[in-house]
């Protein structure tokens, strides 16, 4: 029973880490379209040097604003919003460059599309390092960054079929970016908030509610001499463990890993 309960849990998490990872398939996107879409845009828009380095380099500028944004976006609203922002600033910007008529504007739109990728080069790992067990929270991080290398294989294979479709073959090279948007918003609507960024803004109840409690039941009638934690004892203990140079383990969707402390010697579910 205990192994379906763990393989049923280690399969969600897994679920949820590639649905957050879809942020590194966009950054892949993003970074390697351009390759196969600037031979066009050098006559679509009459590019000298300075403007089609300065066209390629607007999404890195984006991505510096993107980093700056999430930090204390998602520290203050949550880690889902977060993402929930950037999957939707990805769809936009996708669009307005599919569809856009000049420089200007085309510009404007890459660096939006930087902005999306600064933030979830950001909060894709640093969600799925939240949500995942320490055991296995290096295996699933490691997800983000094969998102974004299937990202720019898949991106150059399309950029590849499409290089011979007409002038107009840039449009669907960056219009095509509108699909896994639309994946990835839908896919963070279903995605729990981060338990501990929960547990940092004082919403213990609501962190609790996303743990499968089943599984803290099982741990704890396995291991009788664990003390199951409720949510506020878990808030005194993390601050008490802090003060005394201590440390302790976030939750996970999946249940509580267990930590020992430096202010309790006792196993505790943290």
């Amino acid at each position: 029973m205990m192994s379906r309960q763990s393989t049923g849990n280690q399969t969600y998490i897994i679920a949820i880490s590639f649905i957050s990872a879809l942020g590194g398939y966009l950054f892949g996107f993003d970074f390697a379209v351009i390759s196969g879409a600037l031979p066009f845009l050098r006559t679509e828009f009459v590019l000298d040097v300075w403007k089609e380095g300065f066209l390629t380099g607007s999404l890195g500028l984006g991505c510096i604003a993107g980093c700056l944004f999430a930090g204390g976006f998602t520290d203050r609203y949550g880690r889902k919003p977060g993402l929930l922002i950037a999957a939707f600033i990805f769809a936009v910007s996708s669009a307005g460059m599919a569809f856009s008529n000049g420089f200007n504007f085309f510009i404007t739109m890459r660096f939006a599309a930087g902005i999306g990728v600064g933030m979830a080069s950001m909060l894709s790992p640093m969600y799925i390092a939240e949500v995942s067990p320490a055991h296995v929270r290096g295996r699933n991080v490691a997800i983000n960054q094969l998102t974004i290398v299937i990202g720019i294989l898949v991106t150059n294979l399309v950029n590849y079929n499409l290089a011979d479709k007409g002038v107009d073959a840039w449009r669907w090279m960056f219009g095509l970016g509108i699909i896994p948007s639309f994946l990835f918003f839908l896919g963070v609507l279903w995605l729990p908030e981060s338990p501990r960024w929960l547990i940092k803004a004082g919403k213990i109840a609501k962190a609790e509610t996303i743990q499968l409690l089943n599984l803290l039941f099982l741990l704890h009638h396995y291991f009788p001499g664990i003390h199951l934690l409720t949510g506020f004892q878990l808030k005194d203990v993390e601050a008490m463990t802090e003060a005394r140079g201590g440390y302790i383990q976030g939750i996970s969707p999946f249940g509580y890993a267990i930590r020992k402390t430096a202010a309790h010697p006792a196993m505790h579910i943290v």
